[in-house]
């Protein structure tokens, strides 16, 4: 509160003045102790252009680019000027894609990362809990093994996602990971592809720590059925209309699923 009043008594200026009763024709309304006490402040006003009468009533901009200035706000501009911008990383299509359901996506962006706390990772073993796979007992449980080199996991993910890879379904991380980037798909086996994909991650990892924490433990059948469940909820929700590109997309997944 002293340096408010000490501001305003300094400049000659009213907490709640207006640019207009701040400026003259002539220069700004400060006062000489002002000039002494905030030079700098002074000599950046000195600089700016001072408001006049003519220019009309002042008006609010957003600033969505660098020099760009617009009269309204757009939340996706303004994020994209503000943001960090980076390369994009080559499986980020697997990620975020338009029918993905965003919870499974950032999960699966954990997993990409390496983030989830498996039985290997740096957490786990500062707090003195590494623990061996739920699934198959092995002694390290990791990334790579729980998707899909476990024969649990792998035995469900041939389930849901055999007839849409074929004879490329494979348990290792960075082969599944480069089929389903294959360029040459049709659109409806792509969505689907990446729609199996994080949802059996997702249930995968629902269900290892369910049986971490000493829940009932699910048969592979009853996981398989879950993920399908799941997406023939998330295609539904979707409902393409017309002749949309992807309105086949439900008949596709009862082709190619048969739990």
């Amino acid at each position: 509160m002293e340096k408010r009043c000490t501001f305003g008594s300094t400049t000659g200026w009213r907490w709640s003045a207006t640019l207009a009763e701040a400026a003259q024709e002539n220069g700004w309304n400060i006062r000489r102790c002002g000039h002494r006490r905030y030079p700098h402040l002074c000599d950046t006003l000195a600089e700016a252009p001072r408001p006049v009468a003519i220019a009309g009533p002042d008006i609010a901009l957003w600033r969505p680019e660098e020099d760009d200035f617009k009269p309204y706000f757009s939340p996706t501009k303004t994020w994209d000027y503000l943001r960090v911008k980076k390369t994009k990383l080559p499986w980020h299509c697997i990620v975020w894609f338009p029918q993905a359901n965003p919870r499974q996506a950032f999960m699966v962006w954990l997993v990409f990362k390496d983030k989830l706390s498996t039985g290997i990772t740096i957490r786990m073993r500062e707090w003195g809990t590494q623990k061996g796979c739920v699934y198959c007992r092995k002694k390290d449980e990791s990334r790579d093994d729980l998707f899909f080199a476990c024969q649990y996991t792998l035995t469900v993910w041939m389930n849901v996602a055999e007839k849409l890879l074929g004879a490329v379904t494979t348990p290792d991380w960075e082969d599944t990971i480069a089929s389903l980037q294959r360029p040459n798909r049709n659109i409806l086996d792509t969505i689907l592809l990446r729609l199996v994909f994080q949802t059996a991650i997702y249930v995968l990892w629902k269900e290892r720590n369910t049986r971490r924490h000493g829940g009932v433990c699910a048969s592979v059948d009853t996981t398989t059925k879950v993920i399908g469940r799941l997406i023939k909820n998330r295609i539904s929700s979707v409902k393409y209309r017309g002749n949309h590109k992807l309105r086949g997309l439900l008949v596709k997944w009862f082709i190619v699923y048969t739990y």
